[in-house]
Order: C-alpha cells, then structure tokens, then sequence
C-alpha cells in the first residue's frame, strides 16, 4: 500500500461525503443526454435493456436524500460497466462515462485511505445515522445474535423488563418499585451450560448497585432465598434455578437441561421494593434511570416503565443503550451503542399493552396489579422495543426529576 500523508488528507466524514456527492453527481450527469429520468428506475430498464436491480440501485444513489443511505446501494465495478456501457449506446458522452469512473476511483481512494475495505466502511456508514441507519443497525445485531448463540451455546425469543413506580402510601416523597422481569423460550444450543437468568439491580445516581429489600409478589416464593418467581407464568415447573452470589449482589442461575425445544424454558419473576427511590430531585440525585439487563442472545427486548399518574411531572424519557465491557456493574453514560428505536407512549387508558412479542404480557401484568392493589388506569406506560439487542449491553430509560413543590 502506498504511504498517506495524513496531514493533507480531510476528515473521514467530509472526505466520504464529498467522494459520494460526486458520484451521484456525475452518475445524473451521465443520464442528461439520454433523456431518462433517475426517479423512474422502471423505464430505465427498459429502455437501456438492463436489469430492473441495476437501476433500482442508480435510482436510489441518485435520488435518496439522505447521502450514506444512497451509499448503501451503490452497484460495485461490474454494475457500473453494465451501466456505463448501456448508457453510452443509447447517447451518453465519453465525457460523462469517464467523469463516473474518475468519481468512482476517488471513492475507492476514500475507502482505502481511512478503512482499508469496504466492509469496515459499510459498519462506519451504520452508526453515521441518517435515514436507513436503524435498518442497517439491527441487520448487524442480527447477525451478532446468531453468532453468539453459537458462541454461548443459548438463545431466548425474547427478553423482557417491566419497572413500574408510585408514590409509596407511607411516605409519598419516596417511590416503591415494581420489577417483573421475563425471558421466553430459552434454549440450550450445547450440553452443560448453566446461564444467569436475572441479575436483580438497583442503581443510584452514582451507577453502584445497591441493595434492596425485596418483597415477592406472588406469595407462593415469598421464601428468604429462592427466586421470586411468578409460578403460573413460568414452565416447567419446578424450574432448576440457584441463587449465587455475585459481587456485592448475586443472581439467579439456571442449570443444565436438555438441548433444543425440549429442554425450553419460560420464567418470570416479579418483586417490589418499598421506599426504594426518590420522588423528587435531591442534591446529586438528579435523574431516574429505568435500566434492563441483556446479558443473552435474545431475538427482541420488551422494555416497560410504568409510571404512576402522580408522576406526570417527570415528563418524557431519554433512551440509550449501553455496553458493559466491565462486567454486570455499568458506568452510566459510558459506552454507549447507537439504536434508532426510541421509547414510546402506549396509548389508551387504560395503556394498551398487549404485544404479541411476549403473549403472557397483559395477564401478567393483570397478575401484579392485582396482587399489589393497583390499577392500570392510574398509570402511563413507556415502552423501548429493540429487536436483537446486543449482548452485555444494558437499555436505558432516563427521566428528569422535578425539584420539590
């Protein structure tokens, strides 16, 4: 490879966007003499006798508004030959063919300058945004998922947290706290894999976990050590799960079972934690964050938080997800990992919440409110839904808290 001086080399983003303007720039020009119309890909193809995918593609180059997403379906070198050789018979210029090549070599100059292939390049052009980006995103965690699920011999459907908050009754300045987290039919892909199910977490404005006294919601393991599960939600039953330490908190473990759809499983455990979070703003306390653990390869994340109407002051959440390169203990705001999915307001009220992701959803909802004396009326639901979400990551819903009245 020959040597880059760097120092006479633009910024990776202006020189990209310049090398695709001058494509889609010239690739219009090429058309002018023609008479064909970039927007019709159709009649392209018919009238130059190339395929209908060709100029699909040159149709989006030219036409997309947004530049990285028309660099996703620029047609490599054998493409553009077909074109340019079709174009120039039914009028197009030498000049102009030529002007498409020049665009076209100076692109490759880009890619081999800051990244080597264009592989690499098309996983840049993915966290860039724009339009398209949360397609191409999710495109790459399906992949990921696939190959974790060979890496870590498991895979779920689905992976789902409810967090909900009200003013707790003895003290309304302080919240009590709901979780009911869910993992559907999770499989083992090898023999011996133990995994960790739930890892229970209270985080503070400082990102540590701490503890916190929790209560079972349904009665029937409401035991000191065992997991608080949701027993008519869970098959099979008994399930073989072990409580094991971890750090300064533990977490509930599977063991072994069968391989494949005989040894599936679904379990879902519900807690609530009285007093366990502030009402209001406190000096270094300026946000609740709402947070859902993905530590397996799951298919979709079901994400809700349920928020009493009392709460309406904290208004609409921000949404991130975040990797944990060092461990389960996150550093908030470190790490982040972009995603175009964003929470969203369940209409209704009460909140319509059924989704066909997780089909015991409402009942078990239905369960806890009852159980706890609440109704679903009283309150508004934030959902994140997030297909693929990576592993060792964390998905976040942060809400501003209003100082004290």
């Amino acid at each position: 490879m020959t040597a880059i001086d760097t120092h006479t080399v633009p910024s990776f983003e202006d020189h990209l966007t310049n090398a695709i303007q001058d494509v889609r720039r010239t690739l219009s020009d090429l058309l002018v003499p023609t008479g064909l119309d970039p927007s019709e890909p159709q009649e392209m193809a018919r009238r130059l006798r190339i395929s209908r995918n060709l100029t699909w593609k040159i149709s989006k180059v030219i036409c997309c508004r947004d530049i990285f997403e028309a660099f996703q379906h620029l047609p490599g070198e054998e493409g553009l030959d077909i074109l340019l050789r079709a174009t120039r018979a039914a009028g197009a210029t030498e000049d102009a063919a030529a002007r498409v090549r020049l665009a076209q070599r100076e692109l490759d100059r880009v890619i081999e300058i800051h990244t080597g292939d264009r592989a690499t390049l098309d996983l840049i052009v993915e966290n860039l945004g724009g339009v398209g980006s949360s397609e191409r995103l999710e495109a790459s965690r399906k992949t990921a998922f696939r190959g974790n699920s060979g890496v870590w011999g498991v895979q779920a459907k689905a992976r789902s947290t409810v967090l909900m908050q009200a003013p707790s009754p003895k003290d309304p300045d302080l919240l009590d706290l709901v979780t009911i987290g869910g993992i559907l039919d999770f499989r083992r892909l090898r023999q011996n894999v133990r995994w960790p199910l739930f890892r229970p977490r209270y985080y503070q404005a400082d990102g540590e976990a701490h503890e916190v006294e929790q209560e079972a919601i349904d009665p029937a393991f409401a035991g000191p050590s065992g997991p608080k599960l949701l027993g008519q939600f869970c098959s099979p039953m008994p399930l073989a799960i072990d409580r094991v330490p971890e750090g300064k908190s533990f977490v509930y473990e599977l063991a072994d079972a069968p391989l494949g759809n005989m040894g599936t499983v679904t379990a879902f455990l519900g807690t609530i934690a009285r007093r366990a979070a502030p009402r209001y703003r406190l000096p270094g306390d300026t946000h609740a964050n709402f947070s859902a653990q993905l530590s397996m390869p799951a298919e979709m994340l079901l994400f809700d938080v349920f928020l009493h109407r009392d709460l309406d002051a904290w208004g609409e959440p921000e949404s991130f997800l975040y990797g944990q390169l060092y461990g389960s203990e996150p550093r908030i705001g470190d790490f982040r990992i972009p995603v175009g999915e964003k929470a969203e307001l369940v209409p209704g009220r009460p909140p319509a919440i059924h989704t066909s992701v997780v089909p015991q959803h409402e009942r078990v909802i239905d369960y806890a409110m009852q159980r706890l004396g609440w109704n679903l009326r009283d309150f508004r639901v934030w959902r994140l839904m997030v297909k693929y979400p990576p592993m060792h990551s964390m998905a976040v819903m942060r809400f501003s808290l209003p100082p004290k009245p």
